[in-house]
């Protein structure tokens, strides 16, 4: 079977948007057509950029793909995303991968992605033993970040800011409320690639698309360090990866599909609430319980405990596809393990401690008996 797949670049940019992609997937296709939006070649007039033009110029490439070849596949970055949709909907795709579709876009939240991903970098370094050593840690730890972030930057001023204008920013928000004004449920294939560090695209397009490819075979990856240029950064390879494995038809995505997306979020919230829950459980009215309660009472707590524990994680492996379980709750789930087991042993240890001394006063009182009992036995003779 004869197969090809079209890439549709981004906003004012060019097929340079997909990095090494191209060329890592030309051996699984006869023909990987690298498209050039109207206006967007390097001598470009941006007139040309039209919401018409565009549409009729995906269309006509798509189609003669479609007729020349068995399988055609779809790649869209960005406003590429959205063109590619738009042929989703209207046409018959085989395999749809999309990056960062700006179906939706200004995302409000990256600044605050972007703190916590600091934060969450910088606690992770504070075991450095000099202040010198922390500060190495922490560039080294954010260097992949700045250097997306600097790509990002190169990028406005190389190729965005100069072609600005009313006309560009105008027929992007035009086609792009024309296509999702316009789009129909479709059932390609369908893979979705997000960053949480996106500039651009909020993490709603995922949602917002999740209610036309719903009935389809879809995975989505979203990663908690990736920018919106994902395949021109120093992460391509982790999502250039996976790219290969669904268009290989393999099973060793480790993604989603959009009802587990979901329930990963729910699980997450619950077991966070599990943790603090039996965190505080453990520490506070447990250890009221080793002062005041019999043997019996003391352990119920931490059978609970560990019950509630083994409870969610079986829910979670049952509910959940592919890896994500392992990805996001592993290390969690190893440290409230290891948090009910090492409490557990304490109290061990404490009931052990109080075995023994109510042994011991046992035997104290047994030999205070046995004085009586002599005592007794003097008087009645």
């Amino acid at each position: 079977m004869k197969k090809a797949c079209m890439m549709i670049h981004g906003f004012l940019t060019s097929s340079k948007d997909f990095g090494t992609l191209p060329k890592e997937i030309e051996k699984y296709y006869d023909e990987v057509f690298l498209c050039t939006i109207p206006g967007h070649n390097e001598n470009g007039n941006f007139k040309n950029f039209t919401v018409d033009a565009t549409l009729e110029y995906v269309e006509k490439h798509f189609l003669q793909l479609r007729e020349n070849f068995d399988i055609v596949d779809v790649y869209g970055f960005s406003m590429g995303g959205v063109l590619a949709t738009h042929l989703a909907s209207n046409f018959e795709i085989d395999n749809l991968i999309l990056f960062a579709p700006a179906n939706k876009f200004l995302n409000l939240s990256y600044l605050r992605s972007g703190f916590k991903l600091y934060y969450k970098t910088i606690k992770s370094t504070l075991a450095g033993s000099t202040k010198a050593d922390r500060m190495k840690s922490i560039e080294s730890a954010l260097e992949t970040y700045l250097a997306n972030s600097k790509a990002s930057v190169d990028m406005a001023i190389k190729k965005l800011i100069p072609n600005y204008s009313i006309h560009t920013l105008s027929t992007f928000t035009k086609l792009v409320k024309k296509v999702n004004e316009g789009l129909k449920p479709w059932k390609s294939r369908t893979c979705i690639f997000w960053g949480e560090l996106d500039q651009l695209v909020p993490r709603n397009t995922i949602d917002f698309l999740s209610t036309y490819f719903i009935d389809a075979e879809h995975y989505v990856k979203v990663y908690d360090d990736v920018s919106h240029l994902m395949l021109l950064s120093k992460q391509a390879q982790k999502i250039i990866d996976p790219v290969i494995n669904f268009i290989e038809m393999k099973n060793e995505f480790e993604m989603e599909t959009m009802e587990t997306f979901k329930k990963t979020e729910t699980l997450k919230e619950s077991f966070n609430k599990i943790v603090a829950d039996t965190r505080q459980r453990n520490v506070k009215s447990i250890k009221d319980k080793i002062e005041c309660s019999p043997e019996e009472e003391m352990m119920t707590e931490y059978d609970m405990a560990e019950e509630e524990f083994n409870k969610f994680a079986n829910k979670a492996v049952d509910e959940l596809e592919g890896g994500r379980m392992m990805e996001l709750f592993v290390a969690d789930a190893q440290k409230i393990k290891k948090y009910v087991h090492d409490i557990s042993n304490k109290n061990v240890e404490k009931m052990n401690e109080i075995t023994e001394d109510l042994k011991l006063e046992r035997e104290k009182l047994d030999e205070e008996m046995a004085l009586k009992e002599n005592d007794l036995k003097k008087g009645d003779n």
